[in-house]
């Protein structure tokens, strides 16, 4: 195989938001008078963006109104809480840096609100040039739909073949299915490879192994 770019989620996969998304969520949860979540539940709410994080957290069958003002209050603790705790996984400078030096070209495809998607990489990320940083925007597809990597991939002219998808949630192995390219799934973010219903390409345990499929390039 060799690939040319490498698309990116962004929570859970090269930035740690989980204190973050766990302070948020849980002071409109308050707010709204709703059980709360400890941190290592909080995972669950994770990987569909702010309207997931409410349609996760609310009784099934709750009224659009209630949940409008649900996503509406989360916003407003995103405000102030999105940086909160943020850092960058272990081993991912790295990976980036060895990317960076192969050539190969780097992007971000997440749910996250877009404002937010780049805020979180100015903070993070601006070490490293990422050639299209696409969130979520009200009206447009989001994750699991293929369409922000084929957009990206029109772009820079670049083969679904010639492209590998990475990320630590099922709809990451499906957004990657659904577009064509190589999968990769991250153990280390919010998801669990042991749960999944889908076959990904590669589950790697550190970010370095994303390497090892690259060295025939070398």
């Amino acid at each position: 195989m060799s690939f040319k770019m490498a698309i990116f989620d962004l929570d859970g996969t090269l930035v740690d938001s989980l204190e973050a998304i766990s302070k948020l969520a849980n002071l409109a949860f308050e707010e709204m008078g709703m059980d709360t979540y400890s941190l290592e539940m909080s995972r669950t709410l994770i990987g569909h963006g702010v309207a997931g994080i409410a349609d996760k957290a609310l009784p099934e069958g709750s009224s659009p109104e209630l949940k409008e003002k649900l996503v509406a209050t989360i916003r407003k603790y995103y405000e102030k809480y999105w940086d909160y705790n943020l850092r960058l996984y272990d081993g991912i400078p790295e990976l980036l840096d060895r990317l960076t030096e192969k050539g190969i070209l780097l992007a971000i495809n997440t749910n996250k609100d877009q404002r937010f998607a780049d805020e979180t990489v100015e903070k993070t990320l601006k070490k490293w040039n990422f050639t299209n940083i696409t969130g979520a925007v009200d009206g447009k597809p989001r994750k699991p739909q293929p369409n922000g990597i084929e957009e990206i991939l029109r772009e820079h002219d670049i083969e679904k073949s010639e492209a590998l998808y990475i990320g630590d949630m099922r709809v990451d192995v499906e957004t990657a299915e659904n577009a064509g390219v190589y999968g990769v799934f991250c153990e280390w973010g919010f998801g669990n490879s042991e749960t999944l219903d889908l076959i990904p390409d590669l589950i790697v345990k550190k970010p370095e192994e994303i390497l090892g499929i690259l060295e025939t390039q070398e």
